[in-house]
């Protein structure tokens, strides 16, 4: 086989041809590379900007949460104080009403004290006054009789007067002279009844008992000393919720944690269910007068007549027990009960007896 020719040179255009186009291959080669990292550079700066955009809004949000949160406890904190402040208020109120209340019972006993000792008063100077119109009349009739006796020892000196029937028509006017005047005494009291302005006099010997509690005169009246105990107890609660309620209140503004806002909170409650117990826990003021109950309780006023039969009374215990009461049976209405909360037993019991023997 012969050997192969050796290939004929390439013409100089040919070469430069491929050199340009070698070169511009390498040029699109290093634009593409430069577009990529154009695009990756500006990838990257939407990243950063996504990122950036993202942290201020979790910034903003986390602002915002935080005002939220600071706003929530400044309203509780405000309501903790309105809350503290209603309660002083109404605290305020219970113990300036409970003041008016007490000053208020206090004049009305004064007054019916005043009241039962002009009565007192009234009947003593009525029952001295029918002794001395007695007194007088006897001392009439004696000194009627005296004359009569000496007239009938000088009659047959005078011709024989009959001084005898004489005497005895005196005796019997002067006998019928008394009749008006005792009537009349009898009629005092009815003018005497609704005195103007009654003086307070000293309080009879024997109107009280060892202990000091009203005891009731022969005519069976009495004023029975309302029994506060519990209401007082109830009161010192009371004052001791608030100031308990106004410390947690202090301490829940000062820490602003959510424990010591629910103590406030608990207390402040409780505070209130302790004023409405009170509230609703009036004094009863009982007295007896012409043997009539009267009952004071809660801006109401009830009245029996203890002397009439026709008042039903059941009595339920003994004194000293623990469920003694008073049953006053009503028509068509539940029986008004009378217990140790509102009077003493014992005190209660002898006066109803007296007007009622068969009680009990």
């Amino acid at each position: 086989m012969p050997p192969s020719s050796p290939a004929p040179p390439e013409p100089a255009g040919a070469a430069r041809r491929r050199a340009e186009e070698a070169r511009l291959e390498a040029e699109a080669r290093i634009a593409a590379q430069v577009e990529e990292a154009r695009r990756a550079e500006a990838e990257h700066r939407e990243a950063e900007e996504r990122a950036a955009t993202r942290a201020a809004a979790a910034r903003e949000a986390g602002e915002r949460a935080e005002q939220a949160r600071l706003e929530a406890e400044a309203r509780i904190v405000a309501q903790l104080e309105q809350a503290r402040l209603e309660q002083a208020r109404l605290a305020d109120e219970a113990r300036l009403a409970e003041e008016q209340a007490q000053r208020e019972a206090d004049e009305r006993d004064r007054a019916e004290q005043a009241r039962l000792e002009a009565e007192a008063r009234i009947a003593a100077e009525l029952e001295a006054a029918r002794l001395d119109d007695a007194r007088r009349a006897e001392e009439a009739r004696a000194e009627e009789a005296r004359r009569s006796e000496e007239e009938r020892t000088r009659a047959p000196a005078h011709g024989g007067v009959d001084s005898v029937a004489a005497g005895r028509e005196v005796v019997s006017a002067l006998s019928d002279a008394v009749v008006p005047a005792e009537s009349r005494s009898e009629e005092r009291p009815a003018r005497a009844a609704a005195p103007s302005a009654p003086v307070p006099t000293p309080e009879p010997a024997g109107t009280r008992d060892p202990a000091g509690a009203p005891t009731a005169p022969e005519s069976g009246n009495a004023v029975f000393a309302p029994r506060t105990g519990a209401r007082r107890l109830v009161g010192l609660v009371l004052l001791l919720a608030a100031g308990a309620t106004a410390g947690a209140a202090y301490v829940a503004h000062d820490r602003r944690t959510t424990f010591a806002v629910g103590i406030a909170v608990t207390l402040g409650v409780l505070t209130l269910l302790v004023w409405a117990v009170r509230a609703s826990w009036p004094t009863t003021r009982l007295s007896v007068t012409a043997g009539q109950l009267e009952v004071l309780r809660g801006g109401g006023r009830f009245v029996f007549d203890l002397r009439s039969s026709y008042t039903p009374i059941e009595v339920v215990g003994q004194p000293g027990e623990r469920g003694w009461k008073v049953l006053f049976h009503r028509r068509s209405m539940a029986p008004f009960v009378i217990d140790s909360s509102m009077v003493d037993p014992e005190e209660f019991m002898r006066i109803l007896r007296h007007h009622r023997p068969d009680a009990g």
